[in-house]
Formats: C-alpha cells, sequence, structure tokens
C-alpha cells in the first residue's frame, strides 16, 4: 500500500480510502420512507473492514449522515 502525508497534520494515509456509505445500510428520513443500502449484514461489514485493515487502508471515509450513525457504531 503507498501512503502519503495528510496536510501538515503528519499523518500517514492510505492512498486508497474505503467508502462507509454502504455499510450504513437502511435509515429512515424525516417523512418516514427509507433510503440507502439494501443487503448490507454488519457481520459482513466488519470482516469487510477488517480486510481492509490487513491490506493497508487506514483511510475511511465515513459521515454521521451515513445511516443515522450506523456506520461509525459499526466500526
Amino acid at each position: 500500500m503507498n501512503y502519503r502525508t495528510l496536510g501538515i497534520t503528519g499523518l500517514r494515509v492510505s492512498e486508497i480510502g474505503l467508502g462507509a456509505f454502504p455499510i450504513s445500510g437502511l435509515w429512515q428520513q424525516q417523512d418516514g420512507s427509507r433510503f440507502g443500502w439494501t443487503g448490507t449484514d454488519d457481520g459482513e461489514s466488519i470482516a469487510l473492514i477488517h480486510r481492509a485493515e490487513e491490506l493497508g487502508v487506514n483511510l475511511i471515509d465515513t459521515a454521521e449522515g451515513y445511516g443515522d450513525g450506523h456506520s461509525e457504531e459499526v466500526m
């Protein structure tokens, strides 16, 4: 894995990151409708995160809005 320095922080991050939006699964919007990814399983998501770490990925893109914070809970 190749790494780069993140700005002036001195942090070394992998050139390839893991996007966590699919980990969020479905969540409920204000109007009551459901939105997001279907078919995601927390166990599979955890296995994916571990495999990414084994391959040297240390940059994970997540946000509170991904499943109302579910992707962060899984991590």
